[in-house]
């Protein structure tokens, strides 16, 4: 009889590990629904079990519970905590927020070079947002040394991925680039046409085309180009930007293109996130959707 106990044993713990692993995709499975469904306090204690238990998804729908204030009040703290789990554990998603967390100190201390290493994990998988903030970083991060050759490279990467704004980035570059060897306005022309065929309103947009008329010398259509882009400005703005659209016109009247080292939207990047993601073709919801669980 002893001899069949052991096989027994293992048999039992063979059932119990299949029943607990069924619940646990069952749980997490919930989580994500009621998530979609916006039923958020029931998607909290589902999604804080399958997230204790180690379930990636389910760390950072937590995470984006906090992040979002679908709860109530943000809660930054709580976010940094899940993102963290799901980071360390390789979700790319979970990286690229992290680095943002970092980025601009919400929930934890503000450290650009903790905000590099997770956006460049998110980045190392393809991801376009993580690609596109290393770029902005290059250009404009409080302890990172202007790079606009690097800046580019990285808005290249995002932009093959379908980065609108990265698009856009790296035109504003080729447009107003103090470096003379980076600078190509006709180049710059030639990659927002498509842009702005899909957004004819965008003042971002209509900026740079604006910018790069001026550097290829066609100051005519560069005022008209900018007053477009002036007439399509909100009316709830950040003034500083606001009146950069007004200096840029200025000196496209007196003949002059625009030159910028560290563009002023670089280094305002968390407010300049709400404007860029309108631009997006993806809605907000659908980047920060939860991967597909696998069986």
């Amino acid at each position: 009889m002893k001899f069949l106990l052991f096989p027994s044993i293992l048999a039992s713990l063979f059932l119990f590990s299949a029943c607990h692993s069924d619940s646990d995709r069952q749980t997490t499975r919930l989580c994500e629904s009621h998530y979609k469904a916006e039923s958020y306090k029931v998607a909290l204690n589902l999604c804080l079990e399958s997230a204790n238990a180690g379930n990636l998804n389910s760390q950072w729908i937590l995470a984006n519970l906090y992040i979002q204030g679908l709860l109530g009040e943000k809660q930054y703290d709580e976010a940094v905590k899940w993102l963290t789990r799901a980071a360390e554990n390789g979700h790319t998603a979970a990286q690229r927020e992290l680095g943002k967390s970092y980025l601009w100190g919400r929930g934890v201390k503000q450290d650009s070079e903790t905000a590099f290493k997770w956006f460049k994990l998110a980045a190392d998988q393809y991801d376009k947002d993580a690609q596109f903030l290393i770029g902005v970083m290059f250009l404009g991060a409080k302890d990172r040394p202007a790079d606009q050759a690097s800046a580019i490279n990285w808005f290249k990467k995002s932009a093959a991925n379908g980065h609108k704004i990265a698009i856009n980035n790296l035109a504003w570059i080729y447009a107003t680039s103090p470096n003379s060897s980076l600078r190509n306005g006709k180049r710059a022309i030639a990659i927002l046409k498509p842009l702005i065929e899909k957004e004819p309103d965008s003042p971002v947009i209509l900026d740079t085309l604006a910018a790069a008329y001026a550097e290829a010398g066609d100051f005519e259509q560069a005022i008209q180009v900018q007053q477009d882009a002036i007439d399509q400005l909100p009316e709830k703005m950040n003034q500083r930007a606001r009146q950069s659209y007004f200096d840029r016109m200025d000196h496209y009247q007196n003949q002059k293109p625009w030159r910028e080292a560290v563009p002023l939207w670089s280094t305002e990047s968390e407010d300049r996130e709400s404007e860029d993601k309108e631009l997006e073709e993806k809605e907000p919801e659908e980047r920060n959707k939860p991967e597909e669980t696998k069986s």
